[in-house]
């Protein structure tokens, strides 16, 4: 009897042990788990591996076409991945990355990794750019590792993989000498579940793509209600064709004062200018992007119909009543206008940032006050007889902002073979 006593206490005192060590072995995984980051306790962000990484190969006296590096000056930033540089005719596309993006669409934490390589670019002592592979890509574009001196920093960051760091873009693969560093970047910034490694995590975002129906006028003046990204639904009459974009106005609004105005940027490649024609009525979606880099505009065009026509009425006015030259031009910003009665002092060939040759005209007013007109078409579209120095001139175009601009403010003229009536009309031919 004392032998099956004991034999039960010993029997129990097993069963109480296994179950306590069972139980502890699940707390721990369930700890274990627990330090994997979640969306109430997120790892924080750090830059480790840009921290210890530093250029080293020499640079003084190269060029970059030529010896696949060069210190150059950074005059634009187009977007995260994409900048441009005074010494290159091409943009400089970054290596290892693809940031979101923020120009031709809008996506989530795109203006953030644009602002992010601004910053950075912008406010460094020296920017050197190594190439590896391929000099340029299949669009004519450079790629380039990034590197960038703080100011009273002893070394260069490679600011490539610093966006991943940053959680500012995903490490895009394939074969580089800085594979091994970029893979444990990206793979350490992915367990953060921030950025563009996080799932509808960007705060300035619209994530909802049901299109908002509403008035170019309604969106401009209400701008700030709306986040990055939001989707818009418009009905607009095309008035002027500018390359592969547009400026577009409302239509079938009964107060005259708010009938809105504005660009339409369609993107690289775009075809609509192909079979939009001015006067055409459509309806469109895209997103609005309110005073960036590139002024005010409609970007991510989508779903572009036709249904309609109807005779385009222009604002007129008398180049004298424009105040301070280009500047008079900024009420009219986005809308297509007829300025009479001003005289051609200047017909000038420049080149952008990139190099590319462009076609400005300089005119005046009876005050001497000058207005920039540019040739959104090549030259050659006109007749040497149809552009004489000296001559009065009626000019019809939409008002935008270019750097290269006087008083920044000018007016494109579009397509010469998109319209009836001459954009560039000679009104004393004799």
């Amino acid at each position: 009897m004392k032998i099956n006593l004991k034999r039960k206490f010993l029997l129990l005192l097993t069963l109480f042990l296994t179950l306590f060590i069972v139980t502890a072995c699940d707390n721990k995984n369930k700890n274990i788990e627990l330090e994997y980051p979640t969306i109430e306790d997120k790892v924080e962000l750090d830059t480790r591996y840009t921290d210890e990484l530093d250029l080293q190969q020499p640079f003084k006296g190269k060029k970059f076409e030529v010896d696949g590096i060069e210190e150059v000056e950074v005059v634009k930033v187009i977007d995260g991945d994409t900048i441009v540089v005074r010494s290159l005719s091409e943009n400089v596309r970054f290596l290892g990355v693809d940031t979101p993006e923020c120009t031709g669409t809008i996506e989530p934490w795109g203006f953030a990794a644009a602002n992010f390589v601004r910053e950075r670019l912008f406010s460094a002592e020296s920017v050197v750019l190594q190439s590896e592979g391929e000099l340029t890509d299949h669009y004519g574009r450079y790629l380039a590792w990034v590197w960038y001196k703080p100011v009273n920093s002893g070394k260069y960051r490679l600011l490539n993989l610093e966006l991943i760091e940053n959680a500012l873009s995903k490490f895009t693969f394939g074969d580089t000498i800085y594979y091994d560093i970029f893979i444990k970047a990206h793979e350490k910034t992915e367990i953060t579940e921030q950025g563009v490694f996080g799932d509808k995590n960007d705060p300035n975002y619209e994530y909802n793509r049901t299109p908002v129906q509403i008035t170019i006028f309604e969106a401009l003046e209400n701008h700030d209600k709306y986040k990055l990204g939001t989707v818009f639904k418009f009905k607009a009459q095309v008035v002027r064709i500018v390359s592969e974009s547009f400026f577009v106005r409302d239509v079938d609004v009964e107060d005259p004062s708010k009938v809105g105005h504005i660009y339409v940027y369609s993107g690289v490649g775009a075809n609509y200018s192909n079979y939009l024609n001015p006067g055409d009525i459509i309806t469109f979606e895209a997103q609005l992007q309110y005073e960036g880099q590139f002024g005010t505009q409609l970007t991510g065009i989508k779903r572009v119909a036709k249904v309609g026509t109807q005779e385009i009425e222009l604002l007129e006015f008398d180049g004298n009543d424009l105040k301070d030259g280009g500047l008079g031009l900024k009420p009219y910003y986005g809308q297509v206008i007829k300025v009479n009665n001003l005289t051609l002092v200047n017909i000038r060939r420049s080149q952008n940032d990139l190099k590319k040759n462009y076609y400005s005209l300089e005119f005046k007013n009876d005050r001497g006050e000058i207005i920039s007109v540019r040739l959104a078409a090549s030259k050659s579209q006109y007749r040497s007889e149809e552009l004489v120095i000296g001559k009065k001139y009626s000019v019809i175009g939409g008002v935008s902002s270019y750097e290269y601009a006087t008083n920044y403010y000018q007016i494109v003229v579009g397509e010469k073979n998109k319209t009836s009536i001459p954009d560039l009309l000679m009104t004393d031919p004799s």
